[in-house]
């Protein structure tokens, strides 16, 4: 059932007096610091996770300006060498596989290490609200609890004073009690919804943070042997590149 606006104004209210009295150390509020501990590495897991992806976008960003400079720079050469010179057609090959090997570098680093960090980043948005809705589900169960609190220590007192008055319940005594045991019926409903996400909270987010180590050493792995063999490419491309222009030094030198 959708709640109405009224509805949720009035738990707004409320979960912002609750939140205000328990500020002021009125109220007190229930705590878990084994939670409070798996929130603190959630949000430094985020928090890493987030620089790692701005990181890596700038440098996936520099390596495309690096790519364009190596095409304009290796075109140029490419038209330098005569095509009368010896070697040119070998020359020509070597250039443009240059140019293959970048490609291949930068869409293997897009498909296998960018796009899994983004969608691991990604998984953080959605726990997140969960732990902001267990807090509003928190603030609901402290506030009926202590709501609850209040109304008995004030129908205790009423009972004691008509107790003593009169030997007969009275029609105020039975409303007090039927209001009590509403609110006691609420607590149970708002106490089993706040341990209901709190449960789920309790179980994915070690999880999570445990995956990280997991998750990070592949991801590295594959981005430390992506950019090996590009290096390792780009050197044997450049060495038969020498070795043709030191053939045409050795044959223009005679």
């Amino acid at each position: 059932m959708i709640p109405s606006v009224a509805s949720r104004l009035k738990k707004n209210i409320n979960r912002t007096k609750e939140k205000f009295l328990q500020g002021i150390g009125k109220t007190d509020r229930t705590s878990d610091e084994s939670f409070d501990l798996f929130v603190e590495n959630f949000e430094r897991q985020h928090a890493q996770a987030s620089k790692l992806v701005k990181e890596l976008n700038k440098y996936m960003n520099n390596l495309r300006e690096s790519q364009k400079s190596s095409r304009a720079f290796y075109e140029t050469l490419r038209e330098t060498y005569e095509p009368s010179w010896p070697g040119s057609e070998l020359f020509n090959e070597e250039v443009q596989l240059v140019e293959q090997k970048w490609n291949d570098y930068l869409v293997k680093l897009t498909n296998d290490v960018q796009m899994p960090l983004l969608a691991y980043l990604n998984e953080f948005p959605e726990l997140k609200k969960k732990i902001e809705k267990r807090g509003n589900r928190l603030l609901d169960y402290d506030n009926a609890r202590h709501t609850l609190e209040s109304a008995q220590n004030k129908t205790s007192k009423k009972l004691l004073n008509t107790s003593s008055s009169s030997s007969q319940p009275t029609n105020q005594s039975t409303d007090q009690l039927t209001k009590l045991t509403k609110l006691r019926i609420d607590l149970v409903d708002k106490q089993t919804i706040y341990e209901e996400i709190n449960q789920t909270l309790c179980l994915s987010l070690p999880v999570l943070f445990e995956n990280r180590i997991k998750f990070y050493a592949s991801l590295f792995q594959t981005f430390f042997h992506t950019e090996t063999l590009f290096n390792s490419d780009l050197v044997e491309v450049k060495s038969k590149l020498d070795d043709i222009c030191e053939n045409l030094s050795i044959k223009y030198a005679q």
